[in-house]
C-alpha cells in the first residue's frame, strides 16, 4: 500500500472524527472548527482521483457541505433548519457506511488490511 493511500485513509478517519465533533455542538459551532471543516474540502477533493476511495470521498464532500450549512444555520439561530441539515448529514453518513460495508463484503480490503 502506498504512503499516499495510507494518508488519504487517515484523512477519511479524521474527517469522521471531526464530523462527530460537530454533531456534538448544540448551541453554535466555533469558527476554528468551521475552518478545520473547510480545510477538509481540499483534502477530500484531492481523493477524487483515487480509484478505491473516490466514491467514499465524494460522499464525504456532500456530508461536509451539509455540515457547513448546519454550522451556518446553527450559528445564526436557525435551529430548526440546522436540525434538518444535521438529520440529512447523518442519513448520508449512514448510507456511506452501508456502502463501505458492502464494498468490504464484496472483497474490498481497506488499505493496510492483513485480512485474507
Amino acid at each position: 500500500m502506498s504512503n499516499v493511500r495510507q494518508a488519504r485513509t487517515r484523512r477519511l478517519v479524521q474527517f469522521g472524527m471531526l464530523a462527530n465533533k460537530i454533531k456534538g455542538y448544540r448551541y453554535g459551532v466555533p469558527k476554528s472548527v468551521i475552518a478545520e471543516l473547510v480545510d477538509y474540502r481540499l483534502k477530500l477533493t484531492a481523493m477524487q482521483d483515487d480509484e478505491e476511495l473516490s466514491e467514499i470521498a465524494g460522499n464525504d464532500l456532500e456530508i461536509l457541505e451539509l455540515l457547513l450549512d448546519y454550522s451556518k444555520s446553527l450559528n445564526s439561530g436557525e435551529k430548526e433548519k440546522a436540525s434538518k441539515l444535521m438529520a440529512e448529514a447523518i442519513a448520508k453518513w449512514d448510507a456511506n457506511d452501508k456502502m463501505i460495508e458492502g464494498m468490504m463484503k464484496d472483497g474490498y480490503k481497506p488499505p493496510g488490511s492483513t485480512q485474507a
